[in-house]
């Protein structure tokens, strides 16, 4: 059964990807999720500055927010369009965000101290903007690139990692557990797109509770299985930018969108997160969402909890689990919505 989008099956054979393994150029550390690979570098920067203030842009992850809250209370929004009038001192943390993907931060142009900055690539993993980033540290959740359980990377070109003293044998557990439950829904799920006899609730359970506990994460350092950084190791030389971004192009060229609910917000700059659509208002979305998931098309809300964002952001998958065919199909259910 052909489905597209939500989150990944099992993939049982090696894919033959070209291999991108700039990573290595940098001092980087593997970890089981984007939280706790941000929580690692704001424990290194704190090893050698006491952190001020924390700013955030004010469309990130509402998740996020919470996270940081309770790592420092210090920490204000702002507008990256406003960024340059901002003044900071030298203990200040800027956290950056390519939104989604889509075009590159300019840092910093104001004048006087610059904060420490840290720019997360989650939705722009492996892509130029990425590769060339000139924050002080970098971090990727990898998860929504790879068909792996959990997956987080941290780097600096420019800054060494500390070994924490703290890490929390339990919370590896927790991790470790979470990881197995999400595995099997993957298990599942390539067992039901393969045509075996499989209850969908099944799988879907035990992703949403995966992601249920993983909204629950304990704030803590954790140790990453030796053999979970090897399969996440093996992934992150896969370059599956290439394929993303050809399938992106291609459904570009293919939609002449009738409806005017929503925009096309990619352009020819996009790094290949996906095909991501701005809707008028949340009852336009949910209308849409309803029509394209009744066709097999599973869209992602993107941080439909952020009230910044207004619930209005929709992703098309165009990943490397597709091909020009499906880009045709999913072309021709997008062309006849109206």
């Amino acid at each position: 059964m052909k489905e597209y989008g939500s989150f990944f099956s099992t993939v049982e054979k090696d894919l033959a990807i070209e291999t991108k393994k700039w990573i290595n150029n940098f001092d980087y550390k593997i970890h089981y999720t984007g939280r706790q690979a941000l929580l690692f570098i704001l424990d290194n920067i704190n090893l050698i500055n006491n952190i001020e203030n924390i700013y955030l842009p004010k469309f990130y992850c509402k998740d996020v927010y919470v996270f940081i809250k309770n790592f420092n209370d210090k920490f204000m929004f702002y507008e990256p369009k406003n960024l340059s009038d901002i003044k900071f001192n030298k203990n200040d943390v800027l956290l950056l965000n390519p939104l989604f993907g889509i075009y590159s931060n300019d840092l910093l142009n104001n004048q006087g101290d610059k904060p420490i900055t840290i720019e997360d690539h989650t939705h722009s993993w492996s892509s130029e903007n990425c590769i060339n980033s000139t924050a002080n540290y970098c971090f990727a959740s990898l998860r929504k690139t790879y068909p792996i359980p959990l997956g987080a990377v941290t780097w600096s070109k420019n800054n060494t990692f500390n070994e924490l003293k703290d890490q929390d044998n339990s919370a590896t557990l927790e991790y470790v557990e979470i990881w197995n439950l999400i595995k099997k829904a993957q298990d599942l799920k390539r067992e039901y797109l393969l045509g075996v006899k499989v209850d969908k609730d099944q799988y879907l359970k035990k992703i949403s509770y995966a992601e249920k506990e993983l909204n629950q994460e304990v704030l803590t350092s954790a140790d990453v299985l030796e053999e979970h950084k090897d399969i996440i190791l093996k992934w992150m030389a896969c370059n599956l930018l290439k394929a993303k971004k050809k399938n992106t192009s291609s459904l570009l060229k293919l939609i002449a969108l009738k409806n005017q609910d929503f925009v096309v917000l990619n352009t020819k700059e996009t790094t290949g997160f996906g095909l991501i659509l701005e809707f008028i208002n949340e009852e336009k979305m949910n209308r849409f969402k309803t029509y394209i998931i009744r066709n097999n098309i599973f869209p992602a809300n993107l941080w439909p909890e952020n009230e910044h964002m207004k619930k209005k952001y929709l992703l098309i998958h165009t990943d490397f689990r597709y091909n020009a065919e499906d880009m045709n199909y999913i072309a021709k259910r997008l062309n006849e919505y109206v």
